[in-house]
């Protein structure tokens, strides 16, 4: 997984992060999480919707 961008968009923050798999995907963080969580949830749904993609093509 790679953030590729952050920015603010109003009080919540939006990733847009490449999966392994090459996803695009945007997500929406609450500004309350701190860095580590932040993270975790971010890799925690790449990993899903890489694993989404999967079985969608099997």
């Amino acid at each position: 997984m790679q953030i590729l961008r952050k920015v603010t968009d109003n009080d919540a923050l939006v990733y847009y992060i490449k999966t392994d798999l090459g996803l695009i995907i945007k997500i929406k963080s609450n500004p309350s999480l701190n860095n580590a969580e932040t993270k975790q949830m971010l890799i925690d749904v790449a990993k899903e919707m890489d694993d989404k993609l999967r079985s969608n093509i099997e």
